[in-house]
């Protein structure tokens, strides 16, 4: 068991937060290690990198690309809303519940962010009424479900917040250089903090996610979820390939 763990642990793979705790995630490191060794999403490659920072290398995309991660966050941080309304009986409910909170402020960082990178790209009317568009939560409750979700639906949530975040993060890692090089050299320590805030918040909803998936793997989930984590993996892989052809890499 220690041998086929270190093994694992050896091929973690770069995305994966800084402190991931393979100790306490050992099904879960072996899970995300042998998914991504056999399928190889695109997202994992040198040349989708490579493939994404050309299209960052226009001005009007990098700024686009700003709104469109804001609305990604915002229409992100709705539907884990309704997902901790719906599992208001399971332990993980207020977890879900914090990661739509923390999706929601991100939205309002992109539009920050897009500020810091392009000064004056959106006039203050246009940014007030984006900012006033988008959901908050921070002292609020999510309003229980009219019917409760069942644990496989959740878990299928779950296993697909886990792989989202995951892209998302390598996203994170592609786009921070370009928007830094990009920005006016007084806005930028206030931009890096920015874009650090939301890959560290990244790197925790990975780490959560899988300590959810990790508990039901030893409740006899295991089977289950290899199989429903190897599907999404695919899904996600297959998405990201269409996205590549128009550049819009959600």
């Amino acid at each position: 068991m220690a041998s086929a763990l270190a093994e694992a642990v050896s091929k973690v793979p770069f995305f994966l937060p800084e402190t991931w705790p393979s100790e306490r995630l050992p099904q879960m490191t072996r899970l995300i290690c042998r998914q991504i060794e056999e399928q190889w999403p695109p997202f994992v490659d040198h040349w989708y990198g490579e493939r994404y920072r050309e299209f960052t290398l226009d001005p009007d995309w990098l700024a686009r690309s700003f709104l469109a991660n804001a609305d990604k966050e915002a229409e992100g941080s709705r539907k884990l809303w309704k997902i901790a309304g719906g599992s208001r009986k399971f332990p993980f409910a207020d977890a879900v519940r914090a990661h739509a909170v923390d999706e929601a402020q991100h939205a309002r960082m992109y539009v920050a962010m897009l500020d810091l990178t392009f000064p004056g790209a959106l006039s203050p009317r246009d940014a007030e009424a984006l900012l006033a568009s988008y959901p908050l939560y921070i002292d609020e409750q999510p309003p229980l479900a009219t019917l409760e979700r069942d644990l496989q639906s959740l878990l299928d949530d779950i296993v697909q917040m886990n792989i989202g975040e995951v892209r998302t993060r390598i996203h994170q890692m592609l786009l921070t250089p370009v928007a830094l090089a990009v920005a006016p050299a007084e806005n930028r320590e206030q931009l890096s903090a920015a874009l650090a805030r939301i890959y560290a918040d990244e790197g925790r909803h990975i780490v959560y996610t899988a300590e959810i998936l990790e508990t039901y793997f030893s409740l006899g989930q295991g089977p289950a979820l290899r199989a429903l984590y190897a599907r999404r993996l695919m899904d996600f892989g297959n998405l990201t390939l269409q996205e590549v052809g128009v550049g819009t890499f959600e």
